[in-house]
């Protein structure tokens, strides 16, 4: 995705395929017209469970969410790379049926039909003051168990 006017955020990664207990690498490249004054930049993974509550609305809750800080507020220059390493946790179950027992999580699970329809994502994000944030999103698939 892009900010409006403000660059971009390009994700790369070693591979999209992963598993619970190792690690995603990759890089952030950061394309900017101009240096930029920025409050961060970060880089997540997790997966969505999206639930349709009814005709007009949806749930979306994210799971197993680990954020990793690249940067912290600075002044970013036109071009940059950020090199990073998140730890999936070994606990990860890529099954829905593992997730709390609580009323959201029940209903979650209830719209779900099979653990592949829960996207699992890495975004790189760079928070903007008084702006829009520049992020990119990349989607990954769990490696056959």
């Amino acid at each position: 995705m892009f900010g409006i006017g403000d660059g971009s955020l390009k994700v790369e990664l070693v591979s999209i395929e992963f598993r619970p207990g190792q690690s995603i690498t990759g890089k952030i490249h950061l394309d900017l017209p101009k240096s930029l004054k920025g409050r961060g930049l970060q880089i997540s993974f997790y997966g969505e469970l999206v639930a349709q509550t009814d005709r007009h609305s949806k749930t979306i809750k994210r799971i197993h969410e680990v954020v990793q800080n690249l940067a912290g507020e600075k002044t970013y220059n036109n071009v940059e790379e950020y090199q990073f390493s998140l730890s999936v946790p070994s606990s990860l179950s890529l099954a829905p049926d593992n997730m709390p027992d609580n009323p959201l999580a029940n209903f979650l699970k209830s719209q779900i039909r099979s653990p592949t329809t829960i996207p699992w994502v890495v975004h790189a994000q760079l928070d903007i003051p008084l702006g829009l944030p520049i992020s990119a999103k990349v989607q990954l698939k769990p490696a056959n168990l």
